[in-house]
């Protein structure tokens, strides 16, 4: 009798040790999705206004990505240099930790290159730097 639960034990021990595992490296959170970037200083645990914003970004699964532009600029009359237009390109990631977005046609060469910090189901933090302790980040919400 004791083998027998003994043989049970082992067995739902080693069941739970795979599932943890399997968890660990098949569920993490994807990268893939629509993120509004929010400041620092924002308590904002939930975004409720899912309407394209300027500065929100799209990371599609086809490898492309899209960062939403200010519709003043976009349909001003006034002639000359705008900021706020959109961008629209490819992305890729470098590692497990690297985001390196492709700007326009990726034979331009024209690149932003993030760490990522933090990524799970609701938030993106990217540093601008070379490091993870860098201060300059983006920190993004998910819509």
């Amino acid at each position: 009798m004791k083998t027998i639960s003994l043989s049970i034990f082992l067995k739902a021990s080693l069941l739970i040790f795979l599932l943890s595992i399997c968890n660990d490296s098949y569920c993490q959170p994807t990268i893939i999705g629509k993120w509004r970037r929010i400041e620092e200083t924002s308590k904002a645990k939930k975004i409720t206004n899912k309407i394209l914003q300027f500065g929100d970004m799209e990371i599609r699964s086809d490898s492309t990505f899209h960062i939403e532009g200010d519709s003043k600029t976009k349909n001003s009359i006034v002639s000359g240099w705008h900021a706020g237009d959109e961008y629209n390109g490819t992305w890729e990631k470098g590692g497990t930790k690297v985001l390196i977005l492709w700007v326009g046609d990726k034979n331009d060469k024209m690149f932003l290159s993030y760490i990522i910090v933090k990524l799970n189901k609701n938030d993106l933090i990217l540093s601008k730097g070379f490091t993870r302790k860098d201060s300059y980040q983006l920190i993004f919400k998910r819509l």
